[in-house]
């Protein structure tokens, strides 16, 4: 990964997320000092590797994927990520009861100089399918430009 030349600050929020059996230590994530162009290793940077764990006494199959937030969703101050494929997340992952998995994810971002100054957030939705009743939760990505 190419570190010179930017700053580069991460925050985890400590509290974990819940919805229902489905629990991530990822709430929210604050990345500062990205520039356009480079790629960047999430689980690496933050230190603090997104981790999703099925508190069900089942096997479960999560799903994952990036989601623009909706206008009323959005942190303030922030716009929405302009496309989903910024994020690069593993589509799915099969869960045995009480079993922690850590989820690779990727912030891509395109190479454009107009992102300068600029803060983006975005959604990372997990949720369970197959199911009778399915559960979700979102980490939300908040990502300033140098």
């Amino acid at each position: 990964m190419k570190i010179a030349g930017f700053f580069l600050a991460i925050f985890v929020i400590a509290s974990l997320i819940y919805a229902g059996g489905l629990s991530s230590n990822w709430g929210e994530i604050v990345i500062n000092g990205v520039e356009p162009s480079m790629t960047y290793d999430l689980n690496e940077i933050t230190g603090a590797p997104f981790k999703i764990t099925n508190n069900f006494e089942d096997e479960i199959i999560v799903n994952l994927e990036a989601l623009i937030p909706k206008q009323e969703e959005l942190k303030e101050g922030y716009e929405p990520v302009p496309d989903t494929s910024w994020l690069i997340v593993q589509n799915q992952v099969t869960l045995k009861p009480k079993e922690q998995k850590i989820i690779p994810v990727k912030l891509s971002i395109p190479d454009d100089n107009n992102l300068t100054g600029r803060k983006f957030h975005a959604w990372v939705f997990s949720y369970t399918s197959g199911q009778a009743v399915g559960v979700g939760l979102k980490s939300r990505i908040l990502i300033r430009f140098k």
